[in-house]
């Protein structure tokens, strides 16, 4: 079901044209340009390269360092005083005399580059990097390599832009700490994520383990500190990365979900692996490492309430802060923001596991899709309703009657027309109470008037408590 659906050979040939005949031609035509724009090797990163991709290899991602901070006395780090993620770079010497001979060569713009000898991360993407690749991807052009399409604002879904064969699409903002690409592939549109840093001299962990400088995102000016390690040593088994695959195929079935990505769920299960993971058991319970990993994503949204264990409420905001595990002092979500919280996702997996450790018998892949869509339909359209009786009940405008109309629709768009409701999202739009039972006796009352089968992955039983083979449930703190 989550595995990518080429064959090795045809994965191979792609990521090998992905890689040469686009990334390495880009960066060989940047040294070509100017010496401070070369980088020292095309690092691998990211879920294609951590064999947690599913579906198809759609993105791929890679570290550039760039030669500029390699043995270069001109090219001093500072750290930013109350900020452990920050860096300050500074230049001096020769070098800073030639990025800003670059600068002037590639751009008009009336930008600051430098502040005193500091240079702006946010300039140097938007000034020199961009412009840079624009016009080498311009000449790769001209001399036949591929096709350039421009520098344009890319839209988040692939279907928006859809090169063909060899087309290339420059994104003309940051991508996160990234530069963007989106390419034409031997399979298919794929994005290309260009991490371009520097490596901080003096802080190597290991040979493949090491301080990298990256770009900032969009608005700030200083530099990230980020630890690389190449994909190999990721401390990641085959266990851990079934649980990423699943995870992100489940995400793959809700809607402009903004908040949950490949990156907070690889982070969460890096999490559980440092923190609740058994390491020395020889044999690993993939059912015990989803439930924790499980929980841990319905506690960012949900508590549960003390008189009713089976209603569970959240309150709009994140409840817990998620660190990024790579940029010391960065928050992926915080504590008490309202910022892309999102209740749909953590319900739907917390729903999902209490019928996972209900369940019986070997599933079919059918089965598996099947009942994760009865489970994201029915989340979804569980906390549209209770968000919809809570903003009326706020306003005083609920009757009973209005209250069963809700309970009863059953499409998510009649509800928002019906209801007026603007938003097509529920991000942070305050509290939503969820009865965990009765989207149980919900997903059970379509199970019934479903076709029988004895091997469906999440059978209801009177006896909750029979989980995976081999998986005690005693052990483990999981909201009701």
């Amino acid at each position: 079901m989550a595995k990518l659906k080429y064959s090795q050979a045809e994965l191979d040939n792609h990521e090998h044209y992905i890689r040469n005949r686009i990334v390495k031609a880009l960066c060989k035509r940047l040294a070509m340009l100017s010496s401070l724009l070369a980088v020292s090797d095309i690092l691998p990163n990211g879920s294609s390269y951590q064999g947690t991709k599913i579906d198809t290899p759609c993105e791929y991602d890679y570290i550039l360092p760039m030669d500029m901070s390699k043995n270069n006395k001109d090219v001093v780090f500072t750290r930013i005083p109350y900020r452990s993620y920050a860096l300050d770079v500074n230049i001096y010497g020769d070098t800073f005399t030639e990025i800003t001979q670059l600068f002037s060569k590639l751009t008009h713009l009336d930008s600051e580059l430098f502040r005193d000898h500091t240079l702006n991360s946010r300039t140097f993407v938007r000034c020199i990097l961009l412009q840079a690749l624009d016009k080498c991807l311009s000449e790769l052009h001209a001399e036949g390599e591929l096709v350039y399409k421009g520098l344009v604002l890319l839209d988040s879904k692939l279907e928006k832009e859809s090169p063909k064969f060899n087309e290339v699409y420059l994104h003309s903002q940051e991508h996160g700490p990234s530069i963007q690409l989106r390419v034409g592939g031997p399979l298919c549109v794929t994005d290309i994520d260009m991490g371009f840093c520097l490596k901080v001299p003096g802080e190597t962990l290991t040979q493949d383990t090491f301080y990298i400088a990256l770009l900032s995102p969009p608005f700030l000016t200083h530099w990230i500190v980020s630890i690389y390690r190449t994909p190999n040593i990721s401390n990641m088994d085959a266990c851990h990365r079934y649980i990423i695959m699943a995870l992100k195929y489940i995400l793959t079935k809700l809607d402009k979900q903004r908040a949950f990505n490949s990156f907070s769920l690889t982070t969460l299960v890096r999490y559980h692996i440092e923190n609740e993971c058994d390491g020395s058991a020889v044999e690993q319970s993939i059912g015990k490492c989803f439930n924790d990993v499980c929980h841990s994503i319905a506690r960012l949204q949900y508590v549960s309430k003390s008189d009713s264990p089976t209603e569970l409420v959240s309150w709009g905001h994140w409840l817990e802060d998620l660190m990024n595990k790579d940029c010391p002092g960065i928050k992926i979500f915080r504590r008490g923001s309202y910022d892309n919280s999102e209740p749909v996702f953590p319900l739907v997996i917390y729903i999902l596991n209490k019928l996972a450790k209900s369940s019986s018998g070997v599933p079919t892949v059918q089965d598996i899709q099947t009942q994760i869509d009865m489970v994201v339909k029915t989340c979804k359209l569980e906390a549209w309703r209770q968000h919809i009786i809570i903003t009326l009940l706020r306003k005083n405008q609920l009757s009973s009657s209005e209250q069963e109309d809700i309970l009863s629709t059953e499409d998510v768009y009649d509800l928002r027309v019906k209801y007026n409701h603007k938003n097509d999202t529920l991000f942070g739009t305050g509290i939503v109470v969820i009865n965990t039972q009765r989207i149980m006796d919900i997903i059970g009352h379509q199970y019934e008037s479903a076709p029988p089968n004895k091997d469906n992955l999440f059978v209801i039983h009177d006896h909750p408590n029979t989980g995976f083979q081999n998986f005690q449930t005693s052990s483990i703190k999981f909201l009701p």
